[in-house]
């Protein structure tokens, strides 16, 4: 006997389970409204062909709700796009159902028939609609035809002579089975949609994790190659890294607040500098001034950087911040001329970053920068070579402390300062 009870809780346990389960999977997700409007639309047809007989027979008692009822189910789409809250809506809906049930049933409207079209209702509403939303007419039709119908109370009814004990007794059993049977199959149905639901949302979080794996290789593949390719130089070490911090703080104080936009102009700026390894080493570790030609060769960068990069997919903006970031808001810039806003906002943020840079490493050809000269060089620039906004934001985070100046010293040797200016312009530029 407790063998027998342990198995009827655990069926029972496992029973609700489902129940819990499915009434979550119905939660999450939601009602097609388009399907409300369909039953809403069919009940109300049922009800507007079956309505006319009460007032026929001068039942009037059901004729005017019953009828009032069959218009707000036929105008519920309508009414639905004005209304807010869908759920409200559905169970107004419900209550007038429920009290025209209740007076068909109570006057034994078309002799017991109308209680027919009205089950009709409860089971569309169930097995399209699903039990969190039918569950409160179904559960109310059901107790309310067990207790007219299978007890003494049919015979004070008005209508109690439509009902022969036959129908008293085969009606609320075969309303009753027929609903259970449809509340089992949308049970089996919705468990197994949930189950596949689960599975789809597992599988795709795999796959996903699978692709950021795969993101991750490639990045760090392509982000070692950068990496090296700033090592030949030990003066240029790290130059990437640097750039793609200072483009960082420069799009947090651009007023750019998602941290993945943010995270993906840190990961372009690593990149900007990709093309330089098509570059020969004696032109791009090359201490004194370039020809005219080896600058050409220099500026070829921008182009095979974004001809390396045009298949990271993962990082659109790269290809664009590797291609763009010397191009100038005046329009004189490489490789393409592009001016003002036709320049990528991310390869605008990372050019003012590489020119910091650039102003503020020790090179070859001179030591950093100081500071009032930084700051200097983008106020003239503003406009011209850099977007004015976000000149204006290097100048703010130098001056506030934000971004630490290398060294104070400025070049002191007056011969050679054509020279390294000239230089620093081609790096610059």
């Amino acid at each position: 006997m407790i063998k027998g009870d342990s198995e009827i809780q655990n069926i029972t346990q496992i029973f609700r389970e489902k129940i819990r389960g499915v009434y979550e999977y119905e939660k999450q997700e939601g009602v097609d409204e388009e399907i409300i409007d369909v039953v809403s639309v069919f009940g109300g047809i049922l009800l507007a062909v079956t309505n006319p007989y009460n007032f026929i027979e001068k039942n009037y008692i059901c004729a005017f709700p019953g009828a009032m009822v069959a218009v707000l189910m036929l105008l519920e789409p309508v009414i639905r796009k004005h209304s807010k809250n869908l759920r409200r809506l559905l169970r107004i809906f419900f209550t007038f159902i429920c009290a025209v049930e209740t007076l068909y049933l109570i006057n034994g409207t078309l002799e017991g028939f109308g209680n027919f079209w009205f089950a009709l209702v409860d089971y569309g509403i169930l097995l399209i609609l699903g039990m969190r939303t039918a569950h409160f007419i179904c559960i109310y039709h059901s107790i309310i035809i067990c207790a007219v119908l299978w007890t003494p109370l049919y015979k004070i009814l008005p209508g109690a002579s439509a009902y022969t004990f036959e129908y008293r007794l085969w009606f609320p059993v075969t309303f009753l089975s027929l609903l259970a049977l449809i509340f089992y199959s949308n049970l089996l149905l919705k468990t197994y949609q949930h189950r596949s639901s689960l599975d789809e949302k597992r599988l795709e979080m795999e796959i996903k994790r699978t692709k950021r794996k795969n993101e991750n290789m490639v990045l760090q593949a392509i982000t070692s190659i950068s990496e090296l390719l700033d090592a030949k130089d030990p003066l240029t070490a790290e130059h990437s890294e640097r750039v793609a911090e200072y483009a960082g703080l420069i799009a947090r104080r651009s007023g750019i607040e998602n941290e993945r936009e943010i995270n993906a102009i840190i990961r372009a700026g690593r990149l900007h500098d990709i093309g330089k390894m098509a570059i020969p080493d004696e032109i791009l570790t090359k201490k004194g001034r370039l020809t005219d030609q080896e600058y050409e060769t220099m500026k070829m960068h921008t182009i095979w950087g974004r001809e390396i990069l045009k298949n990271l997919t993962f990082i659109p903006e790269a290809q664009e911040v590797a291609g763009d970031h010397h191009e100038r808001v005046d329009g004189k810039g490489y490789p393409k001329g592009l001016a003002g806003d036709e320049i990528p906002k991310y390869a605008r943020i990372v050019s003012v970053a590489d020119s910091l840079d650039a102003m503020n490493s020790n090179r070859c050809y001179r030591s950093c920068c100081g500071k009032d000269y930084i700051i200097e060089q983008f106020k003239q620039g503003r406009g011209k070579q850099f977007d004015a906004h976000l000149a204006d934001i290097v100048c703010e985070l130098i001056e506030d402390g934000t971004i630490q100046i290398s060294s104070l010293q400025e070049v002191k040797d007056v011969a050679e300062m054509p020279k390294q200016i000239h230089r620093m312009e081609e790096e610059v530029l």
